[in-house]
């Protein structure tokens, strides 16, 4: 059974081959029949997992793995906390958790210091001890016997302050034991008139006098021995008022009653320089004769054991102090060898390309899967990655295997799967709701995903809000099943409670119910509200859209990507979505001067907006995806996809371009100063569009073709 169990997994490994794996490992008849039980409750166990929650389970996986047996990987629980995937630590009634949700779960108010932490023993009346109060061996009577000697002694010099004030003031001024053992000493031998002030006792009566106690004396000034209810300083055991206490003449920094602080003090001594790193541009560093503070001086004379290149962080590999980049080549050797036969050897150049840092944890957390694929143990195929843990990772990989031609692009892929999921995603309502809402896809949603106008990057964002909509339909049928009736069965209530709601998810409803009421699923007197729409905004005041103009023509510090996209959209009325859409083929360079297709027509750009669109497209951050090839002018950090309208949207208001109210500025001049076919032309909007804007701003071009003609 165990054998089989592995050869399902993996056709290619011999069955002689697992069981040497079962002899070595699993010893013993006990250990034997759990593994083969465990195995015969869950089939799917190697597979998904998890496996690390059983330890003979656990070991004859890693023992699978050391053989090189191909598809095996080690797969933890997913925490309920949490909900990350790390080693178990503890079972609960719900499932695993990891070490720190146990520890955030078993955190309990310790009965010695109040703070909620785990407990790490009882006292005598059962009451949870945290670790910090037992290793710092609090006696919590002894404590408390000189915390009432203080509060008497406080009383007996003011008898009108509150008792619960006094213990808060003493709780605060002396916080630690020994803090507190000498303030009760210091409170029954000293005078509370007393110059200079001792140090504890000053910070009692400032707290006392917070609290209303303002017949108490106020402490004295260590230096000039005068009585301050304000304090400039209370550091150091010194009590400093504000005539005492100005800054160190040479810092600037540190208040002290001396002309300069001591830090200062010992630099001069020991002829030292303090300032800003040139290197780091840290300010108040101990800097040598080159202006380089001790961290950027260490990093300058430590060159990188491999490529002998200084001023960069090291970091140690195979006991060897390197640099980023070495390390990643290193990592990158090791798992995927630069030889002829690896399938995933395309992917080198884009990998030591990226960022060496974060790319080095990407390569450690798919190890396994990229060194499988690269090697052939597993088929470079979507159905292999789709049999993997569906998540994020998966994904990113397909998207670069995809970019960089190592994979077919599959389409078709993402509606068969979305098809599949039908019944998980139909799950708990009635037999005869599930067809009509499998009709309803088949009929309504299916084909629009089909249509051949739809590019390959929208078509995931289609699919994602296509699952999000049977999602909410399903839940509204819930709703209705759950009062015993059917959707046919569906009243006006049902509709009014549902859409009551402030969630604007329960909106993604309405086109199944109204397919529903035409088809008559549902009673077609039933009345569903309008469809949520975002408030209507007028156009930009023409004074502020020019001034936005002028900014994006001046302002060097702003991104280039968003200088053209604010251009594109303040100056010429492109929407976001198909600003998104632009690739490098739509920019053109002839005679000098740089133009783009928005319409039928090429649209001549002015300076500096024809340099900057040269300089497109313009990656933001230094992944692996950012390195392979791309033909769209704002790529995405996702490889091979363009940009979203709602990530452009917020990039333009975080520059202060509201996007809305300046295309409609836009749109408002241009159809007033250009005729409707000539604005068509030039903006890629259809003639009816341009027509209507025109009327709209008042334009009249009835007689353009005529005069045109003479």
């Amino acid at each position: 059974m165990i054998v089989n169990a592995v050869c399902d997994l993996n056709g290619s490994v011999s069955a002689q081959r697992v069981a040497d794996v079962v002899d070595r490992v699993v010893i013993g008849h006990r250990k034997l029949h759990a593994l083969a039980a465990h195995l015969q409750l869950n089939p799917d166990v190697l597979r998904v997992g998890p496996t690390s929650t059983l330890p003979v389970l656990d070991r004859f996986t890693r023992a699978l793995i050391d053989a090189d047996v191909a598809g095996v990987r080690v797969i933890h629980p997913a925490c309920v906390d949490c909900q990350r995937r790390q080693r178990p630590h503890v079972r609960c009634d719900d499932g695993w958790l990891c070490s720190r949700c146990h520890a955030h779960r078993r955190r309990t108010p310790c009965s010695r210091c109040g703070k909620p932490r785990p407990p790490n023993r009882r006292d005598d009346d059962g009451r949870p001890v945290c670790h910090q109060c037992v290793k710092k061996g609090v006696d919590r009577s002894q404590l408390d016997a000189w915390t009432e000697l203080a509060v008497a002694a406080v009383l007996a010099v003011a008898p009108d302050t509150d008792a619960t004030a006094a213990r808060d003031a003493i709780t605060k001024a002396a916080p630690h034991r020994a803090q507190r053992k000498t303030l009760a000493d210091q409170l029954t031998v000293a005078d509370w008139l007393s110059t200079p002030t001792p140090f504890l006792l000053a910070r009692l009566l400032l707290e006392l006098h917070r609290r209303g106690a303002t017949q108490l004396p106020a402490p004295t000034c260590t230096g000039c021995g005068r009585r301050t209810e304000q304090p400039a300083s209370l550091r150091g055991g010194r009590v400093s008022c504000t005539d005492c206490l100005q800054p160190c003449a040479l810092c600037g920094r540190r208040r002290t009653p001396e002309r300069i602080c001591v830090l200062c003090r010992h630099d001069r001594a020991a002829r030292r320089q303090r300032g800003r790193c040139r290197d780091c541009e840290r300010d108040h560093r101990l800097l040598d004769d080159q202006s380089r503070c001790r961290w950027c001086r260490e990093r300058a004379n430590q060159p990188c054991a491999t490529c002998q290149t200084t001023a960069t962080p090291l970091t140690i590999v195979d006991e060897q102090r390197v640099c980023h980049t070495c390390a990643l080549r290193h990592d990158l050797d090791a798992l995927l060898p630069d030889n002829v036969d690896g399938r995933l050897t395309a992917l080198r150049p884009a990998i030591l390309a990226a960022e060496p840092f974060t790319t080095r944890r990407w390569l450690t957390n798919n190890r396994t899967i990229l060194a499988d694929l690269h090697n052939g143990r597993l088929p470079l195929t979507h159905d292999t990655l789709d049999r993997l843990d569906a998540g994020r990772g998966i994904e990113h990989l397909r998207a670069m295997l995809v970019a960089a031609g190592l994979l077919l692009d599959d389409p078709e892929r993402l509606i068969t799967r979305l098809h599949a999921a039908l019944p998980q995603l139909l799950a708990g309502i009635s037999r005869d709701d599930q067809r009509i809402v499998t009709s309803w896809v088949r009929w309504q949603v299916l084909p629009k995903l089909r249509q051949p106008t739809r590019r390959r990057s929208d078509l995931a964002d289609a699919i994602t809000k296509a699952r999000v909509t049977i999602k909410h339909a399903a839940a509204f049928i819930r709703t209705v099943n759950a009062d015993g009736r059917t959707l046919t069965g569906t009243c006006q209530d049902d509709v009014d409670n549902w859409f009551a709601s402030p969630s604007t998810m329960r909106q993604f409803a309405r086109p199944f119910l109204a397919w529903a009421r035409r088809r008559s699923h549902i009673p077609k007197d039933l009345q569903l509200p309008s469809g949520r729409r975002s408030p209507s905004t007028g156009p930009l005041d023409p004074q502020q859209r020019w001034a936005l103009a002028r900014r994006l023509v001046t302002d060097d510090t702003l991104d280039p990507a968003d200088r053209v996209v604010g251009a594109l959209l303040v100056l010429y009325a492109q929407p976001l979505a198909r600003i998104a859409l632009l690739t490098t083929n739509e920019v053109q360079r002839r005679d000098g001067q740089v133009s783009i297709r928005l319409g039928r027509e090429q649209l001549q750009l002015p300076e500096p907006f024809a340099t900057l669109v040269q300089q497109l497209p313009r990656p933001r951050r230094r992944g692996v995806a950012e390195q392979l090839p791309t033909q769209w002018l704002f790529p995405s950090s996702h490889a091979g996809r363009h940009v979203s309208a709602a990530t452009l949207a917020c990039r333009m208001r975080a520059i202060g371009i509201d996007p809305r109210p300046a295309r409609l500025a836009a749109l408002t001049q241009l159809s007033a100063e250009l005729p409707p076919s000539m604005l068509a032309a030039i903006l890629g909007i259809t003639a009816d569009t341009a027509a209507r804007w025109s009327t709209q701003s008042g334009g009249n071009w009835t007689d353009y073709a005529a005069a045109r003609a003479t």
